[in-house]
């Protein structure tokens, strides 16, 4: 797992701004957010997508939303092992 402090904007209700996105010289119009990556077998995928949505969510417009995508292959730089065994 990664996250990351990013900034965005989106089709999001009830958000507004300091003004218009295209003029606001302050943070472009941009939302700070968090970003979380997480790779994990498949077998794990249901169990960590319900554990997000049911921490995450306050019923509020902005609670973020999971995109879910493969990962073709994964290889370890140091020993160019390849595969799962690389992501352990």
């Amino acid at each position: 797992m990664t996250t990351f402090e990013v900034r965005g904007r989106g089709n999001q209700m009830g958000v507004t701004g300091t003004g218009d996105a295209s003029v606001d010289n302050e943070n472009d119009g941009l939302v700070p957010k968090r970003k979380i990556e997480i790779v994990c077998i498949e077998e794990e995928l249901n169990k960590i997508v319900n554990s997000i949505a049911s921490n995450a969510s306050t019923g509020e417009p902005g609670d973020g939303k999971i995109f879910i995508t493969d990962v073709l292959d994964v290889v370890r730089i140091r020993n160019v092992e390849k595969g799962q065994n690389a992501v352990w």
